[in-house]
């Protein structure tokens, strides 16, 4: 059986993804990693943790991009990175604006596939300021970006965006319990 280097990746994102989402933390240190995460609200320290989490999930979604984009990819596996770009944003009725028209998130995740058009997606320039502290239990902040389109026969093209943030509680199992946390969603990208 052949492997591509594209399969050998995808591999590789989709592991990095699911693994993102579990915690690697020792049980002496598990309690207190799942307190902060639990508090009623977030100081200025943990809004930095948070801000770099949310430009690792821009990222991530850009390389989800790629793969839905690539024409080479089992179909398959392009449902599944479309199903874990999804996962990344606050809210499926988010827009996403490109190239100067608006599309609603999953209408552009289908587009990108339909296109098959191999090209690659990146990020350049992550840059915002997160709140000082949060002590609601959604908070939303606006960061920019430049995304990267490199198609396959030229060159890479850096386009100015703008994203907002949603740091906000949710329900999730720790130890067979369930808990509120802290969890950073993507929002609209413009």
């Amino acid at each position: 059986m052949k492997i591509n280097r594209n399969s050998l990746f995808i591999g590789a994102v989709l592991c990095a993804l699911r693994l993102a989402g579990q915690s690697a933390a020792e049980p002496s240190s598990r309690n207190a990693w799942e307190n902060q995460l639990s508090a009623n609200s977030v100081g200025a320290a943990q809004m930095q943790s948070f801000h770099q989490r949310a430009g690792q999930k821009l990222r991530d979604f850009a390389d989800l991009l790629t793969l839905v984009a690539d024409p080479a990819m089992d179909e398959a596996l392009r449902q599944e990175s479309k199903a874990a770009a999804l996962a990344l944003f606050s809210d499926k009725s988010v827009s996403i604006h490109w190239h100067g028209k608006q599309f609603p998130l999953e209408s552009f995740l289908s587009q990108i596939g339909k296109s098959a058009s191999g090209t690659q997606f990146g990020i350049a320039e992550f840059k915002g300021y997160p709140p000082g502290a949060c002590a609601q239990r959604n908070c939303k902040w606006d960061t920019v970006f430049y995304w990267v389109e490199k198609t396959p026969n030229g060159k890479p093209q850096q386009y100015p965006a703008a994203m907002s943030v949603v740091l906000k509680k949710v329900k999730k199992q720790f130890g067979g319990q369930e808990k509120e946390s802290w969890e950073v969603f993507l929002g609209e990208v413009r």
